[in-house]
């Protein structure tokens, strides 16, 4: 191996004339052409001549020439040069210091150089004897016999003609093999493996080639890349499973090769097995170089030089027989076909849907047959996607991951295999993106699975679903498309559904709102399809223009037309890039388009060319594909990095004489000549590829013996850069390309405002305006760098400070707030761009006076009581106080799980009220917590309605607050549904304050008594939602115990108490009984809050009969009639009417004419 390599992102390959080519990025001179310019051909090497040997590393490359001396190019941070400097180097210059090489290598920052005596050189960040760079070459110390060396990310390797293996070097990943991970500064053979004729190194890790043909490997695991059958490190050597006959080896930073004896290929390491497995169709290659993630170069038999990370657009047959092939679809990942057989074939990555399963080549995926549409669905942000078929039999198959229960067969287990998604058939149509589904039946049902989040299944939940529920409210459907958070549908009166996450607007409903089950997009009508990416929708409509909102570019919370597309027939979106055909078949394209080596976003739809016989495009990933009326399928963009395509050949004597630069003027049309470089009598073709397909046409070619010339014309007010390849293939097969940069300068062009303001804007007092989205472009200037500025000519009516104008992007509007006077002004918009050209457009904005037709509610600023009952009145008014207009339309939304509507008293004439209903689902009070409304509309014949006092008391309503609400607030909302010619509608809402009013809480210690003369006890009284509380108590039975006989307290039968917290106060209950009757009877305690609220507690009394009291010094011996107790002191009544009393008499309440205790 060595004739061609691959470096980060660029290549070299050696021809038989001793000459290099190199192609790829450039950036650091690594091209070797005395330039840092990309190079999408191959160019060839300034400098070279008689070289026998190449080697490249991340940046930097090496050349080895017959007479030993290197040459060295490429990018020089660690010295990697030999040249004594850490500077980079665009063209090759010889390493002075070094003579009769025989053998080169190059690491990612090191180089090394075997000289004929059997000495090794190092330089650069190399490792030897310490960490530090060396900028000059060093000479390691070995005592073997050294006949080959190798080097890797930081390490190298020395093979020595017994066949043992010399190494040192940074070991993190156990990469040098000495058994450890640390550093080894100097040589040491590693003693566990010998007879070894070849050694390939990457930077994680390193593989020995046995003289018997079997391999060793040893260092970083990751992928299973040491082909071991596991994912474990290795610090020493292990064998490699299942290889015993290979002659070549080679390895990447996630890839291991093996080349068989038979010229077969091997492959493990990432999107592979941990073991060695065949890689198909590549058994006519002799040279295979890899580095790093991807990049990989092969040398064929024929001398073709084949890459798979194409860089250049084309416009060709997807395959050959592509007529068998009735569905295509492509991700970020792989691309699978679905052909007329049923079978359907896949290539790339991730070809199971589980990250294991790679094939460079169509793999048919089993169990799949009678397919009839497919989609594979990758979205290349951290989601996996879902690969779904749709079977002949209306049946719905799925595999790859399953944690949502996205494949729809009842569980979340994985399956690598297609599974059939549970209980549906009879689908038409499938869509899957992110991890949910649609399927439409055909009964046009739409059923959906999977991740559920947000109410993308619009089945009114958020539960995810593991096999397919229906969703709600929609039928007649014939479309349907969702992207990661939500789902859309088309019904077949050309009306559009939408329900799911509503992130920024996308759904177009005009709200943020997310929406469990599906909302009609009222904005939009006529509607044939739709399509919907992760950021934006878009919709074709039967006239033929393309609507779009969402977010990203557009921030658009409804559908705006288009305005660049007109009779469109078709559309398609995959991920962020987007295609639209038109009735003559011009094809345009934008969004995140594929240039060269990334993606870039074009804002608006760039005609691409008009491509004759199409029946129907799709979208795929990096390029679009075309349906053929010839049933062939063709694709346009760049080709998926796993397919391989031919860049030249080392054989080649046809030769493209190198191209200058380029610079011409937009919106022009120019001639290029170009030569070859030897005169030649074989037949020749010359194709031109742009690596930006925006700027120009497809060129004209006009072909010459030895030479052709090439006539652009420039798109229209495009500029820019763009790559231009010229390849020259001729009737051998041979070819030979050259590019060179062509630069379109802008030419001053006007901006432009498109979908104008109307010329005369008609608005009453006291009313904001918002213009209608108007666009401004520029083909020079980006939105972003153009200015607005607005003048009116009644600056006392209105201001230009007062008009402001909000743009996102391109898509602009004016907002004026209301004003209160009436009057006219002409309102001038102008557009600049930073040359100084401008554009004015103009319209007339008249202020009328407004006249106003009002209601309001009349209500109070209280709190109302749950579970009462209140009433508003609602009120009527004319701004002039016209009392004989025709009538009005009211609506009346309220929240019902707050409020129960009883009922409407009228007090005018003609009135008719609706039934109570469920809110329209616009929600036109935009109110998102109302959902109950009530319509009221008056009307009278005669036209002199109300005829009465203005304002006028209409008509009351009654509501109740429900019992179990806690305190809130609610709204009720008045909305005009209809008002008199030359009015206007204003209405007032109504907040309701709900207060919830919690219970004192009483407490006994005794809930039962008895009662002998007197008897007493102790409660508890508390309230969380109160300051204070008025208690009072009262008798079941006043003949028992009058009321007057109870305190609480040291106070009488009513008590008012202060409440500091909501720790309870604790009171006395006392009683005495009135006569000498007994029985029983019950004292009720109520507790009264602040508004009234009330709570109770009861105490039953048991009141004894009368017994005989005994005055020790009065001589009392007898029966009372009736006894009565003070604080402290006692009284009795006896029955001959004399009374007499004991107890404390410090007031004289004895009534002895003294103070004297008795």
């Amino acid at each position: 191996m060595g004739v061609v390599l691959a470096g980060e992102s660029h290549y070299l390959a050696l021809k038989p004339d001793g000459n290099v080519v190199a192609w790829g990025s450039n950036n650091y001179g690594q091209l070797g052409t005395g330039d840092t310019k990309t190079r999408v051909s191959p160019v060839l090497v300034q400098g070279l001549s008689n070289i026998v040997s190449i080697q490249s590393g991340s940046c930097h490359n090496l050349a080895l020439r017959s007479d030993g001396a290197v040459l060295a190019w490429g990018c020089n941070g660690y010295g990697q040069m030999g040249f004594g400097n850490t500077t980079n180097v665009s063209a090759p210059e010889r390493i002075e210091t070094l003579n009769s090489i025989v053998s080169i290598a190059v690491g990612e920052y090191h180089s090394l150089a075997l000289q004929a005596d059997g000495s090794v050189w190092a330089w650069g960040h190399c490792y030897y004897k310490d960490s530090s760079t060396k900028t000059l070459p060093t000479q390691v110390e070995m005592s073997s016999n050294i006949v080959a060396i190798a080097a890797g990310g930081y390490q190298s390797f020395a093979l020595a003609s017994d066949g043992t293996i010399w190494s040192w070097g940074r070991n993190y990943g156990g990469q040098v093999g000495n058994g450890t991970n640390t550093k080894q500064y100097i040589p040491m053979q590693i003693a566990t493996i010998n007879n070894i004729i070849s050694i390939s190194t990457s930077i994680h890790h390193t593989m020995a080639l046995h003289k018997d043909g079997s391999l060793y490997a040893w260092g970083d695991n990751r992928y299973g890349k040491l082909g071991n059958g596991n994912t474990s490190h290795q610090y020493s050597p292990i064998k490699v499973l299942d290889i015993s006959n290979a002659i070549n080896i080679e390895c990447s930073d996630y890839h291991s090769y093996a080349q068989l004896m038979d010229g077969s290929f091997m492959i493990w390491g990432y999107q592979y097995k941990p073991y060695p497995q065949k890689i198909q169709n590549m058994n006519d290659i002799i040279d295979l170089s890899a580095y790093g993630y991807s990049s990989k170069v092969a040398l064929t038999k024929e001398g073709k030089i084949i890459t798979w990370n194409s860089q250049l657009p084309v416009f060709k047959e997807v395959m050959s027989d592509s007529e068998n092939i009735i569905d295509i679809s492509s991700d970020c990942e792989k691309t699978c076909i679905v052909l007329n057989d049923g079978h359907v074939w896949c290539w790339g990555y991730n070809n199971d849907g589980m990250g294991n399963l790679y094939s460079l080549t169509p793999l048919q995926i089993t169990k799949l047959n009678d397919i009839k549409a497919f989609e594979t669905n990758n979205t290349n942000d951290d989601i996996s996607g879902i690969n779904s078929a749709l079977r002949n039999d209306g049946t719905v198959w799925n595999w790859g991951e399953n944690g949502r229960g996205q494949l729809g067969n009842g569980t979340t287990e994985d399956s690598a295999i297609p599974i059939q998604v549970q209980n549906l058939d009879n689908i038409v149509s499938v869509c899957s993106k992110g991890m949910h589904s649609l399927a439409i039946k055909e009964d046009g049902s739409v059923w959906a699975w999977g991740y559920n989040y947000d109410g993308q299944l619009g089945d009114g939940t958020i539960i995810n679903r593991y096999a397919p529920v229906h969703v709600a409210n929609i039928d007649n459907i014939v479309d349907v498309a969702n992207n990661y958070e939500g789902s859309m549908a088309l019904s077949n009166d050309g009306t559009v559904w939408a329900w799911g996450g509503n992130w920024d607007g996308i759904l177009g409903d005009g709200t943020t709102i997310e929406r469990h089950e599906p909302v009609k997009l009222n904005s939009l009508s006529d509607v044939v399809a739709i399509r919907a990416s992760e950021t934006v929708k878009l919709a074709l409509k039967s006239d033929g223009t393309v609507w779009r909102w969402g977010t990203y570019d557009y921030n658009s919370l409804l559908p705006q037309q288009i305005p660049s597309l007109e009779n469109i027939v078709e559309i398609d979106i995959s991920r962020k890039s987007y295609i639209a055909r038109a009735s003559n078949n011009d094809i345009w394209v934008w969004g995140d388009i594929w240039n060269q080596y990334t993606f870039e976003h074009y804002h608006h739809p760039i005609l691409i060319k008009n491509i004759p016989g199409v029946s129907k495009i799709k979208a795929g990933y990096a390029c679009f594909f075309f349906f053929m009326e010839d049933e062939t399928v063709w694709m346009w963009g760049y080709e998926h990095y796993s397919i391989p395509s031919e860049v030249a050949n080392i054989f080649s004597t046809i030769q493209i004489q190198k191209i200058a630069d380029q610079t011409f003027t937009e919106d022009s049309t120019f001639t290029i000549p170009v030569s070859l470089a030897h005169t030649t009598d074989v037949p020749y073709t010359i194709s031109v590829h742009a690596t930006n397909p925006f700027l120009l046409h497809e060129p004209t070619v006009i072909q010459k013996q030895d030479a052709f010339d090439l006539m652009f014309t420039t798109r229209q007010n495009q500029h820019g850069q763009t790559s231009i390849v010229c390849v020259a293939e001729d009737s051998h097969g041979y070819i030979s390309s050259s590019d060179f940069l062509l630069t379109i300068d802008p030419s001053p062009d006007l901006p432009e405002i498109t979908n104008t303001i109307p010329q005369q804007i008609l608005v009453s007092q006291d009313t904001p305006y918002t213009s209608p989205m108007f666009y401004i472009t520029d083909p020079d200037t980006a939105p972003s760098n153009l200015s607005i500025s607005i003048s009116s000519s009644n600056q006392s009516l209105l201001s230009d400070d007062e008009i402001t104008y909000n743009c996102t992007y391109d898509n602009c509007y004016l907002v004026i707030p209301p004003k209160t006077e009436d009057g006219s002004t002409d309102i001038e918009v102008t557009l600049s761009d930073s040359s100084g050209l401008s554009v004015v457009t103009g319209f007339s904005f008249d202020i009328t006076r407004t006249k106003y037709q009002m209601v309001y509610l009349m209500s109070e600023d209280v709190k109302y009581d749950t579970g009462k009952a209140f009433t508003l009145p609602v009120m009527y008014d004319v701004s002039d106080k016209n009392n004989t207009l025709p009538g009005l339309g009211i609506r009346i939304h309220y929240d019902s799980t707050i409020l129960t509507y009883l009922e409407a008293s009228n007090n005018a004439q003609g009135l008719i009220i609706s039934q109570e209903k469920a809110e329209e689902p616009m929600d036109s009070d935009n109110d998102p917590n109302s959902d109950r409304m009530i319509a009221l509309a008056w009307a009278d014949i005669s036209e002199h309605w109300p005829n009465k006092i203005l304002p006028y008391h209409l008509l009351d309503l009654t509501f109740q607050v429900k019992t179990e609400v806690l305190s809130n607030n609610t709204s009720i909302n008045l909305e005009f549904a209809s008002f008199a010619p030359g009015y206007f509608g204003k209405s007032e809402n109504s907040t309701i304050h709900i207060d919830t009013q919690l219970p004192s809480e009483l407490t006994f210690e005794q809930t039962e008594l008895t009662l002998n003369h007197m008897a007493q006890t102790v409660f508890s009284v508390s309230d969380s939602d109160s300051e204070s509380l008025t208690l009072v108590a009262f008798s079941s039975d006043p003949m028992l115990i009058p009321d007057a006989f109870i305190n609480l307290g040291n106070s009488s039968n009513i008590k008012h108490i202060n409440l500091s917290s909501d720790e309870p106060v604790s009171l006395s209950l006392t009683c005495y009984q009135a006569d000498k009757n007994y029985g029983q009877a019950v004292i009720t305690v109520e507790a009264y809050d602040e508004s009234g609220f009330s709570a109770s507690q009861q105490l039953s009394i048991s009141v004894s009969p009368f017994h005989t009291l005994t005055c020790e010094n009065c001589e009392i011996t007898q029966t009372m009639g009736m006894v009565s107790a003070g604080g402290r002191h006692y009284l009795a009544l006896k029955p001959d009417g004399s009374v007499v009393a004991w107890g404390k008499n410090n007031d004289g309440q004895l009534g002895t004419g003294d103070t004297k205790k008795e």
